[in-house]
């Protein structure tokens, strides 16, 4: 259960009681971790003991800046939505804040292959199992257009959201990683929220399958996209039964144990 802290009245909100309040406030152990990077060290740039409401846009746009401007695409796509989610969650509250500025970058888009050109990449096919095929329909519901997983309800008048990221048709917008795996956590955990299955787990169990069916490592390579061969090997983890099938490899026809 996610933990009330309540503030004391006729005080100024701190950039640290406000980061702690929001965190506090998260139920999922996955979020709280992903987002305590971000919002934990954006609050130590800013200065934890000045009131939040002294803190304007262009700083929280430079602590971004100096903080994650070099680093990673998806790193410094998921600490600034870790960050928007705090400062939008105290306005919501009544909290008087900055705002993550627009023009920090904002969401930059990731090539997936060097000097590949944008359009070339979004016109990329994409193959399903028959046993997923099926479901697309119940998915799609009709749509032809705009992203296959979206969520149930539209972006807020806040969110920076791309037009690529939005169905034209209904005005949803596309479901993202992060809250494909939480909606997998909170429907398939047993003993509270963080302990149900981990999106990444297809991945690596995906890889196995395909393994085990005698798919080659080149073959697993393209499927998965990895550039290593290394990489690939993290993710094969053959099961005991396909490990005895490859052993009677090396006695055909002798059935004695």
């Amino acid at each position: 259960m996610p933990t009330v802290v309540q503030l004391s009245a006729g005080k100024a909100l701190t950039v640290r009681v406000a980061a702690d309040v929001f965190l506090d406030s998260l139920g999922n152990p996955n979020t709280v971790r992903n987002y305590g990077i971000g919002v934990g060290k954006t609050a130590e740039r800013l200065g934890e003991a000045r009131p939040l409401a002294s803190v304007a846009d262009d700083e929280i746009g430079e602590a971004l800046e100096l903080l994650w401007g070099s680093a990673a695409v998806n790193t410094w796509n998921s600490r600034r939505a870790g960050v928007l989610s705090w400062l939008g969650w105290c306005r919501e509250r009544g909290y008087e804040g900055p705002m993550v500025p627009v023009k920090a970058k904002g969401a930059r888009s990731k090539a997936r292959r060097r000097g590949q050109a944008r359009e070339d990449f979004v016109l990329e096919t994409v193959y399903w199992d028959a046993g997923t095929a099926r479901l697309l329909p119940r998915l799609l519901k009709g749509r032809t257009r705009g992203p296959v997983f979206v969520t149930h309800r539209r972006p807020g008048p806040g969110k920076v959201v791309s037009s690529r990221d939005v169905c034209p048709d209904t005005g949803l917008a596309r479901l993202s990683y992060g809250q494909a795996r939480a909606l997998l956590d909170e429907h398939t955990a047993v003993r509270g929220p963080g302990t149900g299955w981990d999106l990444h787990e297809y991945r690596h169990s995906g890889l196995t399958h395909l393994g085990e069916a005698g798919a080659s490592l080149l073959m697993l390579m393209a499927k998965s996209r990895h550039k290593k061969p290394e990489n690939v090997r993290r993710y094969f983890k053959p099961s005991p039964d396909a490990i005895a099938e490859i052993t009677s490899l090396l006695a055909p026809g002798d059935s004695r144990r």
